[in-house]
């Protein structure tokens, strides 16, 4: 089996052993008004709406409206699915809930029509798409608050620049490719008289010993403190990326040499002392991180240095 296969398998499991989020358990109440809300609008155009023959039915509009209505309740769907629970979730739920009311209203206009003395129920059906963008208007603005806070936070796991495509599952950074195309910028800024700027490659020792002896779950959720514990070391400007398996790679933007060694020592320290507490209450550690910074040399290409820059890791390992 190959490398990238275990890695996927590796991703699975953990993902099963450690989900414990559920959009349905979580949003019960939102999920359970959501049934109402369309219950109650088939039973309204039902009870006060007259058939129309199949000759009265413009098949085009019924399409076009059917697929708005589908789109409306496939994004409220996915709401529901990727937010927690919150005010802007709430805001987010009752505003596109008022949008699926309006769209049903006018998709059930092209099969019924309503008796005169129930003009109303026709003449109103806009009137909840107007109630729903004034409470997704207000939705955006929590929205764009929450935002700033969380690209505050993640400011340095992916830098200016967003590409999930791209993310590691397992400790939530990057990977090696993202950082191969910042990297790349940064040699791009360079060139045009930008300061230089240096990586860092981190090495965790005896990783694989503490796979076997604690599972895989464990040696993920250390992978992840790990990542977490080298992003909060870091200035705003720098950037951290799982590289492969127990390695993880730093850029360090606009930042001389030395202070770059200095900065990444202060982060092998901090990493070789966590402390990882089993079921037990017992605690397991590694000793030693193996790490080595470099800076770009002239007209060298980001495969070069990162092959340095392995290399140069790898004679560390040796010299321990």
């Amino acid at each position: 089996m190959t490398t990238k296969a275990h890695a996927n398998i590796d991703q699975i499991i953990f993902y099963f052993s450690t989900m414990n989020y559920s959009p349905f358990k979580t949003h019960r109440t939102l999920w359970i008004s959501l049934a109402i809300l369309l219950a109650a609008t088939f039973s309204l155009a039902i009870l006060f709406g007259l058939p129309k023959s199949q000759e009265e039915i413009n098949w085009l509009d019924a399409i076009g409206e059917g697929g708005i209505c589908i789109m409306v309740l496939v994004w409220l769907t996915a709401t529901l699915f990727a937010r927690p629970k919150g005010s802007v979730t709430n805001w987010m739920f009752c505003g596109l809930s008022s949008l699926l009311v309006s769209t049903l209203l006018d998709f059930f206009d092209e099969f019924v029509r309503f008796a005169p003395d129930e003009a109303w129920f026709s003449n109103v059906e806009a009137f909840p798409a107007v109630v729903g963008m004034i409470v997704m208007t207000v939705a955006a603005k929590g929205w764009y608050k929450e935002q700033e806070t969380l690209n505050q936070t993640l400011m340095k796991k992916e830098r200016f620049y967003r590409s999930h495509s791209h993310c590691d599952f397992i400790t939530g950074l990057y990977n090696a490719k993202y950082m191969k195309e910042q990297i790349e910028r940064e040699m791009l800024r360079a060139h045009h008289g930008s300061p230089d700027f240096c990586i860092g490659l981190f090495d965790i020792k005896g990783f694989t010993d503490l796979t076997r002896a604690q599972g895989l779950v464990k040696a993920n959720q250390l992978l992840r403190d790990i990542g977490e514990l080298i992003s909060l070391n870091l200035r705003d400007a720098d950037l951290v990326c799982r590289y492969a398996g127990d390695r993880f790679i730093v850029l360090f933007a606009e930042c001389k040499l030395a202070e770059a060694q200095q900065t990444a020592r202060h982060i092998a320290d901090i990493v070789a002392k966590h402390t990882q507490y089993t079921t037990t209450g017992e605690f397991t550690a590694y000793s030693e991180v193996t790490w080595s910074v470099i800076s770009p040399m002239p007209q060298e290409n980001v495969d070069t240095m990162l092959s340095r820059l392995h290399q140069k890791v790898q004679q560390q390992k040796r010299v321990a």
